[in-house]
């Protein structure tokens, strides 16, 4: 295994999104099937498959090429058998589009959106790539998935068009989801359509606060995303990650 890697996924355990993190090994079973959606260089991955062993399966999706290419040579070796990475975007609908990517000709950014209003906030400068979108629904009915357990969402400001077309998926697969979302990409507004529409679909929502596993009943935008002083995405104080579990 790359060290390298080994030692970036830790951090993910300890020191970045430690809670989220630690609900996916207390609640994701061996011999299930997790999906990764905005992989970007494999750190939830890498936890994802330990929590499903060598007999469940992870599906690992990221669109920037530069990053596809690293993430093919890092799985390549036998170990990462049960992981299916594949170099496309979901959204609401089939298609090739642009993504924006923050920094010069050849970066690769976890800022990198498909909406140029979400990337032009991470870097003065920034480049395109064209990618392959398709549905969620579309995808897992070309696979023929008939389970999924857990599904991390983090696409940069299109979360509400990736849940849009993932309806049959939400009914009958009733997967848990973590999903990062933001004020500062897609307004306050935004977001809440987000957890509107997770609602509709009989999903109860919280967020992971310094406090533990917060209902979404108690978030507040001013406190919980305060877009005051520098880095405010930093402090400690701001959270961007929403757990979704379903109901009967």
């Amino acid at each position: 295994m790359n060290l390298r890697y080994t030692l970036r996924a830790r951090k993910f355990r300890t020191k970045w999104d430690p809670a989220e993190i630690d609900w996916i090994m207390d609640n994701v079973n061996t011999d299930e099937v997790c999906f990764d959606i905005g992989t970007h260089k494999g750190g939830w991955t890498y936890w994802m498959r330990k929590a499903v062993g060598s007999a469940g399966a992870i599906f690992a999706f990221e669109p920037q090429p530069a990053l596809h290419r690293y993430l093919t040579k890092l799985f390549a070796p036998n170990y990462w058998s049960n992981v299916t990475l594949e170099n496309i975007a979901f959204s609401n609908k089939e298609g090739s589009f642009e993504m924006f990517v923050p920094g010069e000709a050849g970066s690769t950014s976890p800022g990198a959106s498909l909406k140029q209003e979400v990337a032009v906030h991470e870097a003065d400068t920034m480049t395109t790539t064209t990618v392959t979108t398709t549905t969620l629904d579309q995808y897992v009915a070309k696979h023929s998935l008939d389970s999924i357990a857990f599904i991390k969402l983090d696409v940069e400001g299109s979360e509400v068009d990736v849940i849009e077309g993932a309806t049959t998926t939400l009914r009958e697969l009733k997967p848990s989801w973590v999903i990062e979302s933001e004020a500062r990409h897609i307004g306050e507004d935004g977001v809440r359509e987000l957890f509107s529409k997770m609602e509709e679909a009989n999903y109860s929502g919280f967020f992971f606060s310094t406090d533990g596993l917060t209902p979404l009943s108690e978030f507040d935008f001013s406190r919980h995303q305060s877009q005051e002083g520098e880095r405010f995405w930093d402090k400690a104080s701001y959270y961007n990650n929403f757990l979704f579990t379903p109901g009967n």
